[in-house]
């Protein structure tokens, strides 16, 4: 997926990417937004094999996360904004 990410970045920088409400990127500002979300989840220790629980609503943090994951070899878990407690917990633990 991010090989076909990134041909898209270098064939298309300037090309909209992703638009989510008022907000447009292109392919050029999306791949800064994956890397910049890549090198903050390697700081806080993702690595490859490495499981990533995420809950966060649409929008390009969740895109750029996601993908973020993907080009540190980490899985993502997506996880519903609205889960509290006892079904948070289950889903958490069965990831």
């Amino acid at each position: 997926m991010i090989v076909a990410f990134d041909r898209c970045v270098q064939a298309h920088p300037d090309r909209l990417a992703l638009r989510s409400g008022d907000e447009a990127f292109t392919y050029g500002e999306l791949q800064a937004l994956v890397y910049r979300a890549a090198n903050g989840l390697h700081e806080l220790g993702v690595r490859e094999s490495s499981k990533v629980a995420l809950m966060l609503p649409n929008g390009p943090g969740f895109v750029a996360c996601w993908f973020g994951a993907a080009c540190l070899g980490a899985t993502l878990v997506p996880l519903n904004t609205r889960l509290k407690r006892d079904l948070l917990a289950y889903q958490l633990a069965h990831a």
